[in-house]
């Protein structure tokens, strides 16, 4: 199993690497924190695409098999629609406004999507983006301002996000369930950075007709800051708690994937999991989408070996990736040469 992973990092060598965020060591950006519970729903459209017959008229996407498909237990006949994705965007002068509604094999609306964004020159998002069910939660250089809004078929909110500029700073604001759960600010000077992360404690409960879900943290506001100090020479991080004390850096990490992603948006990402579960099956196939998935992880842990930054994420992605394997989640087929 060690050799196997030895033998992927230095592989990674030779592969193009994603480049990395312009972001300090341990500082989590809003687009992976988003993956947390979107990473899903992104998934499944790459998948939905790849695995079935698409038809696409005026915003509307529908999805057949040439096959009858199992569908939450349910088969669906041939030819027969199994899930629909909508997209409508309206632009208006400095905003413009994209509604997604995802339908699954029984007709039901299960998610909704807004997103609003204001600023000049935005558009549509095209047929390729659309695709790979991917999007950006960080403003682009001619954004202002972005709200994104993620609701299920009864209109509850399950999560949103509201993003936007104060000149060279950044304030956003996630909220679970409605409750206000994470403040980010990044405040951005010619020698000085500083990325400042507000905590919440919350409770938060989801119900649905098969599965419901309750989440407790009693916590006061509580801050963490990571500040870069930038010079000619060199730039130094500095990492402080709420009291302005120095902390670790993997004490830093330690509590913001404690706090922000164990018990925050990876619940989130058990409600889109639910949902999910009404769409047609796309797990059958180990498509370049979960090969791409896994290479990309690969690519993210070793440019962060490379760095020497954020060891332990690193080796938390080791572990998990064992673990998946050891589990049956992750296949690997090994078709390299013995060696002697």
């Amino acid at each position: 199993m060690q050799k196997i992973f030895l033998i992927l990092f230095l592989c990674l060598i030779s592969v193009p690497s994603i480049k990395a965020a312009p972001f300090p060591a341990g500082v989590l950006d809003l687009d992976s924190l988003m993956f947390e519970f979107r990473g899903q729903l992104e998934r499944k459209i790459q998948g939905l695409f790849e695995n079935y017959i698409v038809t696409i008229n005026n915003g509307r996407t529908v999805f057949t098999s040439s096959e009858s498909v199992a569908c939450a237990g349910v088969t669906i006949s041939t030819g027969k629609s199994l899930t629909v994705f909508d997209y409508h965007a309206e632009l208006r002068p400095n905003e413009l406004i994209e509604r997604l509604r995802y339908t699954d094999c029984f007709g039901a609306t299960d998610l909704n999507e807004i997103v609003i964004t204001k600023g000049e020159n935005l558009r549509p998002l095209n047929q390729t983006e659309l695709r790979s069910g991917r999007r950006s939660f960080e403003l682009s250089k001619n954004e202002t301002e972005k709200r994104y809004v993620l609701t299920n078929s009864n209109n509850e909110e399950l999560v949103s996000l509201m993003v936007y500029r104060e000149g060279n700073n950044l304030r956003a604001f996630i909220n679970l369930r409605g409750a206000r759960f994470l403040d980010l600010a990044r405040e951005i000077e010619d020698t000085r950075e500083r990325y400042i992360y507000t905590l919440s404690g919350f409770d938060i409960e989801y119900k649905t007709p098969y599965a419901s879900w309750r989440s407790r943290v009693n916590m006061p506001i509580t801050t963490y800051s990571a500040l870069r100090l930038k010079s000619d020479a060199n730039d130094i991080m500095h990492y402080l708690n709420s009291d302005n004390q120095p902390i670790s850096l993997q004490t830093f990490q330690s509590e913001l994937n404690t706090y922000a992603v164990a018990q925050g948006l990876k619940m989130v990402g058990s409600f889109v999991e639910y949902h999910l579960y009404f769409f047609p099956s796309t797990d059958f196939s180990l498509s370049s989408v979960q090969k791409n998935r896994f290479l990309e992880e690969l690519n993210l842990a070793y440019i962060q070996l490379l760095n020497n930054t954020d060891i332990n994420l690193v080796t938390n992605f080791i572990r998990a990736a064992i673990d998946a394997i050891t589990q049956g989640l992750l296949r690997i087929e090994d078709h390299r040469p013995k060696s002697e």
